[in-house]
């Protein structure tokens, strides 16, 4: 709630969509049950090199933690924050990307990343 109200999170697709454009986010977060829509939406604007990755959290659970009902994705716009954020959540919460889920965004990897998704997948 104190990041919200501080300016240091963007809450919401059109928000976090906003601070994507403006280059304020850091990181992006995705609820579990998120969309692909709304993952589409959101990662066209991203550059490559954007941090990202799925909570193991409900949107209900993610929108409690925020003081709203339901929120699908959020980004964090300040590094110090997001360095805290990536401490303190459990590293339980975090679901590790599998390659058969991100395949569908494989266009918005970097050269490095897709060299390194390809070599991977050949593997």
């Amino acid at each position: 709630g104190f990041a919200r109200r501080a300016g240091k999170v963007s809450v919401g697709s059109s928000q976090v969509q906003m601070a994507i454009k403006t280059k304020r986010a850091l990181l992006v977060l995705f609820a579990n049950d998120a969309s692909e829509k709304t993952k589409e939406k959101i990662l066209e604007n991203a550059p490559g090199v954007l941090p990202r990755t799925v909570l193991s959290l409900s949107k209900a659970e993610l929108g409690h933690l925020l003081g709203r009902d339901m929120v699908g994705v959020i980004s964090v716009n300040d590094e110090r924050f997001a360095r805290t954020l990536k401490e303190l959540i459990p590293q339980k919460m975090w679901i590790k990307p599998r390659l058969q889920t991100v395949k569908r965004e494989r266009k918005y990897f970097s050269p490095k990343e897709r060299k390194h998704y390809d070599r991977r997948r050949k593997s």
